[in-house]
């Protein structure tokens, strides 16, 4: 918020709920000390802490000794006074920690600042701002591979320093850093045990919920390294007990989202999103311009193995929990596991450029991987004449999902069968408006334009 001269700039925010921050400072000309007042809700009352810290102009200087683990460069600024452990960026009041961490295997840096007293549950003054923790987690979720950015190293170094962040009950270790977590099963038990030792031993739903998030968040990754990672680290998440129960059908809603979902809808959707993008692996050209030439090629055979390898991942996950006697019809949020399925499926699409999303749409393409999946369900002793008319049903009685993609596709008929081949999905997407359009048109009388000569 802009202020005058004169006046003290005050911000207020909360960035989650039972946590405040409060942030005094004045115009960077007068001073560049800034007073921090912060609370958080605890079983006990409130706990509030007060902080007082220098703002410092980001230089690129500064910035490149973080990130590249200049420790002596750092240890000169420190010793000159230049710089404190304690100062935060101006603007942005991240500390030097969260720089720090910005560059895979930097945890001599880190291991040095926080020797130097740095905070590692500083937040920094924005609302939108994580814990060094944190953003750990999301750039690990964010990389293209674990082995660019293995987690370890900086979890080694930060929970060595952050010996309160305990999750006490089940509740909160649903909101907590668990639920952030995209990395390796081993990565995962080395955070639980720090962060969450009972873990294992709270109620079975904790867990279901952490699993379901984790699921969901790796949604939005396209990285093959990364989300081949996820169907272990669920069986991590899940435990073995917990895959011998048939608790996969419950209801509940996750912490950013108001709708209902449970774990079999969830990885439905995930297992329709990979199919997606396995049958566009094989379809994907890569382009590069020279000049005035344009080359293309084949997506490469190793791209197709790895997706090849995420289906058969998260397709192993999937009828391992899938239940036998349970409602593989369950209703949810306007979902069948068939419909979450394509949900996901659809949604692959975002990746293609638009003019070739109707080309996708409208050719055999788009059922190649929709029968592939339906031939895994066949495989696993499921009826398909059953459960197309079971669908069907569903869908004539409109008490499922429609429309997809925020409404760019809708769902407007089912063809089934004894076999994949059988089946057709047809879809209404937005360029067949204009076919009504054209024919209002052409059936619309002449006009008179104003002004026009008259005919002769």
């Amino acid at each position: 918020m802009s202020v005058g001269a004169s006046k003290l700039q005050k911000e207020q925010f909360r960035p989650h709920k039972g946590r405040f921050f409060w942030l005094l400072r004045a115009p960077h000309w007068m001073t560049s000390r800034v007073l921090e007042m912060s609370g958080m809700k605890t079983p006990s009352g409130w706990d509030w802490s007060f902080r007082t810290y220098s703002e410092v102009r980001w230089t690129s200087e500064l910035d490149s000794y973080l990130r590249e683990g200049k420790i002596k460069n750092v240890q000169h600024l420190f010793a000159s006074g230049q710089l404190s452990p304690f100062c935060r960026a101006q603007g942005s009041g991240r500390s030097l920690l969260h720089y720090a961490i910005c560059l895979d295997r930097n945890n001599q840096m880190v291991d040095f600042l926080l020797e130097q007293g740095v905070d590692p549950s500083i937040e920094g003054g924005l609302s939108t701002s994580k814990t060094p923790l944190r953003l750990v987690l999301e750039i690990g979720r964010q990389a293209a591979s674990n082995k660019l950015y293995p987690l370890l190293p900086y979890l080694r170094c930060l929970l060595r320093h952050s010996q309160d962040l305990v999750y006490g009950n089940a509740d909160e270790a649903v909101k907590g850093t668990l639920s952030e977590f995209h990395g390796t099963s081993e990565e995962f038990r080395f955070l639980q045990q720090h962060c969450c030792p009972i873990f294992y031993r709270m109620p079975r739903w904790a867990r279901i919920k952490v699993a379901a998030q984790i699921i969901c968040d790796s949604n939005h990754s396209r990285y093959a390294d990364e989300a081949n990672n996820t169907p272990d680290l669920i069986r991590t998440v899940l435990s073995k007990d917990t895959l011998e129960v048939q608790t996969f059908q419950t209801k509940f809603t996750l912490p950013l989202t108001p709708k209902e979902t449970t774990l079999m809808h969830c990885i439905a959707e995930k297992l329709g999103t990979t199919q997606g993008f396995l049958q566009m692996s094989c379809r994907w050209e890569i382009v590069a311009y020279c000049r005035y030439q344009r080359f293309s090629r084949p997506a490469s055979i190793l791209c197709r193995s790895r997706w090849q390898a995420i289906y058969e991942s998260w397709k192993s996950l999937f009828f391992d929990i899938l239940p036998v006697e349970g409602d593989i019809h369950q209703i949810v949020d306007g979902k069948t596991l068939l419909i979450a399925f394509l949900d996901g499926y659809l949604a692959s699409l975002v990746s293609l450029p638009e003019s070739n999303q109707a080309l996708w749409l409208g050719q055999e393409i788009f059922h190649v991987g929709i029968r592939a999946w339906l031939k895994d369900m066949r495989t696993a002793g499921l009826n398909l004449e059953e459960l197309g008319a079971h669908e069907w049903r569903i869908w004539k009685s409109g008490k499922v999902q429609m429309e997809f993609n925020g409404g760019v596709h809708r769902l407007i008929g089912i063809v089934y069968g004894p076999c994949p081949e059988d089946w057709y999905i047809w879809l209404l997407e937005p360029s067949d408006s204009f076919v009504g359009e054209f024919w209002a048109l052409v059936e619309r009388p002449a006009e008179t334009m104003p002004g026009e000569w008259p005919g002769e």
